[in-house]
Order: structure tokens, then sequence, then C-alpha cells
């Protein structure tokens, strides 16, 4: 009696080739795809060797596609003798993720059972995808998990040699049974629940020696106490470079007791200011306070969201961020963690929409920054910001959260050294690790 073979096929980014590849190749790819050959009422794939399972309960999840492929005449002891045959092919140490893998051995089956091949877009795509900038983002994910898979199911093929050369025997891959995805609901509850409560405020710079700046301003800007605010602002964007320092130091200062004046600021010139003073040509001294003016702007998030409705502002906003990372005056680095914690924060309590070219530059820009080394010899403050930011985006946004798994976040040294962070760091740490999981 013809026996029914399917594909079935899974996407191992997943989602984030769907996600994030137009954005990046100017190219759609739909998935990174793994496929197992069903037939015989078992599920046939090449993971840790030559594997079998239950139909759709693999360790690989949901197939996102069922693909009929025909009816074969070939019986299940002609199958197993065929599998014998090319096993030595398929083995834990041959797997090679361009050359060889999962879909070159459904293929191949395909090929025995009904004398054609899986569909080459299919059968393709990994090799191509994978040889773009995106599938390089991409190989960590995907090496992990045919890592995981590996030790899961040990360093040889659960389809094993039985008395006959002739035929195999097989065996169910262990511990893949179905998930449960309540199970990891009350962690992220329990993250969710504990940013809202704990982190609603947002974190700003207020110490001043009110005295010594405002001596040094009038030094360099006489006139400056006889100055509108709307000319101090002009200044503030225009201003010599000598007189940026106190200027800008004495304005994050002054918003944080006077509201109308961070409103003519959003108004006016925040966005020039963080465009002119952000970048490699200010002084390093500039840039600080430009990033504490930010910083502080967000002690009123009814001003900010409105500033940051608008698209060309959230762009300035993350460019201004990102640059704060890779500067190499770790102040600047630290000041810039700061703004990123409020921005961030505000993010998720708000109702602000990102484009999401600006939150795919933020997300990854900002995760490079933690898996460098030197992300580990930042302050306590500084690592608390790096923490809740990276907890406030991972929640906010699922995509996200599969980019910081990409990108072998979890696994990084920085998420690994937090004796030194308060208890109430250090919890959000312990929620994370398990939301990242």
């Amino acid at each position: 009696m013809p026996e029914l073979v399917v594909l079935h096929v899974y996407d191992l980014s997943q989602g984030l080739a769907r996600q994030w590849s137009s954005l990046i190749l100017g190219t759609q790819l739909e998935g990174i795809w793994h496929t197992g050959i069903v037939v015989f009422s078992r599920e046939f794939f090449y993971g840790g060797g030559i594997c079998v399972d239950t139909p759709a309960r693999t360790p690989y999840g949901s197939p996102v596609k069922t693909i009929p492929l025909g009816e074969t005449s070939k019986t299940f002891e002609e199958f197993q003798s065929f599998l014998s045959t090319i096993s030595h092919k398929y083995s834990f140490e041959k797997y090679d993720l361009l050359e060889n893998n999962c879909n070159n051995f459904t293929n191949e089956c395909s090929l025995f059972l009904l004398n054609k091949s899986i569909p080459d877009d299919i059968l393709h795509l990994p090799s191509i995808a994978l040889n773009t900038p995106f599938g390089q983002m991409l190989r960590p994910l995907i090496t992990n998990l045919q890592q995981q898979f590996r030790q899961n199911f040990g360093s040889s093929s659960v389809l094993t040699s039985g008395h006959s050369s002739n035929s195999v025997g097989f065996q169910k891959t262990q511990g893949s049974k179905e998930v449960d995805q309540s199970d990891s609901v009350p962690d992220v509850k329990s993250l969710k629940d504990y940013l809202s409560i704990e982190y609603k405020n947002p974190f700003l710079f207020e110490s001043f020696d009110e005295k010594k700046v405002v001596s040094k301003l009038h030094q360099l800007i006489p006139t400056a106490e006889n100055l509108s605010n709307e000319r101090l602002l002009e200044l503030a964007v225009n201003g010599e470079p000598s007189t940026l320092f106190p200027l800008l130091d004495k304005l994050r200062f002054d918003i944080l007791q006077d509201q109308t004046l961070a409103h003519s600021i959003a108004r006016l010139c925040l966005s020039d200011i963080l465009q002119k003073h952000c970048s490699e040509s200010s002084p390093w001294s500039t840039t600080i306070m430009s990033l504490r003016l930010l910083t502080n702007m967000f002690r009123y998030d009814e001003i900010v969201t409105e500033f940051l409705r608008q698209p060309c502002h959230q762009e300035v906003v993350v460019k201004s961020l990102c640059y704060s990372f890779v500067h190499p005056k770790p102040s600047v680095v630290e000041t810039g963690c700061a703004a990123l914690y409020n921005f961030c924060r505000l993010l998720y309590f708000s109702d602000i929409t990102l484009s999401e070219e600006t939150l795919f530059q933020l997300a990854h820009d900002f995760f490079s920054f933690i898996t460098r080394d030197t992300a580990c010899n930042c302050g306590n403050q500084q690592g608390t910001h790096m923490l809740l930011s990276l907890t406030f985006l991972c929640v906010y946004n699922e995509s996200l959260l599969e980019l910081a798994r990409a990108m072998e976040i979890p696994a990084c040294p920085f998420l690994k050294q937090t004796e030194h962070l308060s208890l109430k760091t250090r919890m959000v740490v312990d929620k994370l690790q398990k939301f990242l999981k």
C-alpha cells in the first residue's frame, strides 16, 4: 500500500529571518530551514546522527510548514536498508551547517522514496542565507541549537545498527517530550511585574555644584544672566565650544525644577543638541553633558513621549545612544547607559512605537556592546543600567528577545559577573536569565 511522504519544515531563526532580513539585506527571507521527512508514521531527521521521533514532536518544536511530497511504493524495510547505507554520511561528526545538513538528508530520502528532490528554495536557502551578513549574525543561534541537541541526545546517532547488515533499528530521541509553554509563564509574568513595581522611575543626574558652574558660565558668557531662554538654547546648539560644557550642565540641572524649560528644550533644540554634540567632531565633555541633558529630560515622561512620537527624533536619540556605546571615554559610555536605561524604561511603559529599523539599530548596537570584554569592567551603576535596559528590551519585543539569543547574550561574561550589584538588581538578573533560555 502506498505511503504518503510529507516534509516538515522548521525555522531555525525562530522568526528573525522574516522579521529583519529585508531591513538588513534588502531581500525577504521567510526563514532558515530545518527539515524532517515524515513517512511510515515517523519523522526522520538529521540531528546528532539520523534520528527518528513522533511527527511534529521533535526537539525543533512545531513545523512552520508541512509539504506533501507524494506517495512512495517503497516498504519500511527498504527504507531501513537505505538509511543503513547512508548512515555513515550523516553521523554526529560529519554534520556541517552548510554542506551536510538536515536538508541534504531529507533531500536524499526524498530522492530514494519518490525520485524527486525537496523544494529548491528550502534545500538551498540555508547556504545562501548563512553566507550573508544576516546569516553570519544568526550562525551562533543555529550552532548553539545544534550543540544543545547533541548534548541532549549524545554524540552517537540514534539510528543504531541491528543484527542484520541490511536493516537498522531506531531509538526514539531521548527527552523529546512536548514542551509545555505554560512552564515559562510564571518567570515572564514575575519579571514584568517586578519591572512595573521596582523600576517605574527614571534615573536622574541631580548633583550640581551651582556656584562653580554659574561662575564659570558667567566668566565665559558675561551676559548669560540677562539672556532669554530662547537665546541660551540657541547658544547650547551653536555657541563657542568652551561655553558648551557649563551651559549644558546648568540646563540639565535647571530642567529638574523647571518643566517649562524642559518643554522648550524638547520643542526647540534637543534634537539639534544631540545631533551636533554626540558625534566624533564634538569634544567628549560636550558629549557627556548632552547625554546628561537627555537623561534628565526623562524627569517628564509626557514631554519626552511627545518628543519621541516623531520618527526623526527617535533616530537622533538612538544614534546618540549608539554613539555612546563605542566612545573611548568611559564616562561618556556610563552616561550613555544611564540615558539608555531611561529610554528603554519609557519605551516599555509608554505607547511609543519605534520603527523596525530604529529599534533594530538600538538593540543590535547595544547587544554588541554587552558582548565586548570592556562591558565586564563597568561600575555598579552602569552595570545596573545595562542589565535593566537589556531586560526592558527583551520583555518589550519578542523579536529583540530572539535577537539577544542569536547574539549569544545569555552566555556573555557580563551576565555572569553580578556579585558586585545590589540584591535588587541580582534578582532581575536571575529572572532575566530564566527568561532568555
